[in-house]
């Protein structure tokens, strides 16, 4: 009986070492400092710690400083804890509020103005904003480099 217990446990312990969710020891990127939702982020606000993780958790926190560098953070990160990727986000390209060029191109000329964005836009996001001097609100296409373009009708 002692001999098929010592059997069993030998069994469950190589189950255990064979598991897809044994723990190995890597280096994650974690806060040096409070990151308040909102931030935007960059490796400077990061440093380097091991932990002691299973595959679900690599697939669920960063892993790797490029992951971090030029996102934003959507909730509090706590220094020395590690970053779920679910905090993370892609910034707006324009933000609600902050005056930002308009290109408005017709018969192959480029006006170029101001336009106060009425919502935060990402890249390829048709948004309202407003022309400060006129008060019209147009809606604009939000470009890749931050600023805004509006087309005739």
């Amino acid at each position: 009986m002692k001999l098929l217990t010592h059997s069993a446990l030998a069994v469950v312990a190589m189950l255990i070492v064979a598991s897809p969710l044994q723990a190995e020891v890597i280096s994650m990127p974690v806060p040096a400092h409070v990151v308040q939702a909102g931030q935007e982020m960059s490796e400077s606000d990061f440093y380097v710690k091991d932990f002691e993780v299973n595959d679900v958790a690599k697939a669920n926190y960063a892993t790797e400083m490029n992951q971090l560098a030029r996102m934003m953070s959507n909730k509090v990160l706590i220094p020395g804890k590690p970053v779920p990727l679910n905090a993370l986000a892609i910034p707006p390209a324009v933000r609600k509020g902050k005056s930002t060029v308009v290109h408005f191109v017709t018969d192959g000329i480029d006006i170029q103005g101001t336009l106060m964005p009425m919502t935060d836009g990402s890249t390829g996001e048709l948004i309202p904003a407003r022309n400060q001097s006129s008060g019209v609100t147009v809606n604009a296409l939000v470009l890749a480099d931050g600023s805004l373009s509006v087309s005739e009708k």
